[in-house]
């Protein structure tokens, strides 16, 4: 499979070049209505993955509710393609999660999916959050740790990134730090932007799943050494969490 992926490589490449074309970089629901954010990250060990996502309540930052799992990954780091490797475990906690929150059937207008990765903030402008925001079909937003690619410049509050004479992400710095958001689908860059902005105030002790040992561990783990919004946080501390408190296979 690894050596299948590596040849294929370039294949993948064009892919994620017209996919890039399907991505919407509009507000497609009214952002004023929007309640929830959903984190979603993974952990690993080894080739073993663990994800987790956490939906939070914007109006008092309480957890709603929370979902992860546990799986096999077969393909390796690639850089600039991240998605062959953590879109399917990300995708499996976020049905999971969306399917206990909203059922098979209703049309979702009031949540946005937060990323631990790159969206359009990619050499091909589709990166792991637009993967995931155009097969899960809700508003999503990429958020990154470190800059992949484009140039910063001073275009908004904390800087713009710029690729080609293009605007592909926006840097918002908290505590003298730096993270990179970008569309990753339904979304434009002001309201990812600004919904980012408000919830990386909200660094709030809430539940974990684990042990009472584990959870003790998670809180003392926060705040992170890089802040993040408050789902995302806590999609990383659960991950994390579950990676501890799981034999391998």
């Amino acid at each position: 499979m690894v050596d299948y992926i590596r040849a294929k490589v370039e294949t993948i490449k064009r892919y994620q070049s017209r996919m890039a074309c399907k991505v919407v970089v509009d507000d497609v629901v009214d952002v004023e209505r929007i309640r929830y954010a959903v984190g979603v990250d993974v952990a690993y060990k080894d080739d073993i993955a663990f994800a987790a996502s956490v939906m939070v309540d914007g109006l008092d930052g309480s957890i709603v509710h929370e979902s992860n799992s546990i799986s096999r990954v077969y393909i390796p780091y690639i850089p600039g393609l991240l998605f062959l490797r953590e879109g399917a475990p990300m995708l499996n906690v976020l049905r999971s999660l969306i399917k206990h929150v909203y059922g098979r059937s209703r049309c979702i207008h009031d949540c946005v999916i937060m990323v631990d990765g790159n969206g359009m903030l990619h050499p091909r402008l589709f990166g792991l959050a637009c993967y995931i925001g155009i097969l899960i079909d809700i508003p999503t937003v990429g958020v990154s740790k470190s800059l992949l690619c484009g140039t910063i410049v001073s275009k908004s509050r904390d800087g713009s990134v710029m690729l080609n004479g293009r605007e592909i992400a926006r840097v918002v710095e908290y505590n003298g730090k730096r993270i990179y958001v970008s569309i990753g689908h339904k979304i434009s860059l002001d309201s990812a932007e600004s919904i980012v902005r408000s919830l990386m105030h909200c660094h709030h002790y809430h539940h974990v799943s684990g042990t009472r040992a584990e959870r003790a561990r998670a809180k003392k783990s926060a705040p992170l050494s890089i802040p993040l919004p408050e789902p995302l946080r806590l999609a990383h501390l659960a991950a994390n969490a579950l990676r501890r408190s799981q034999a391998l296979p």
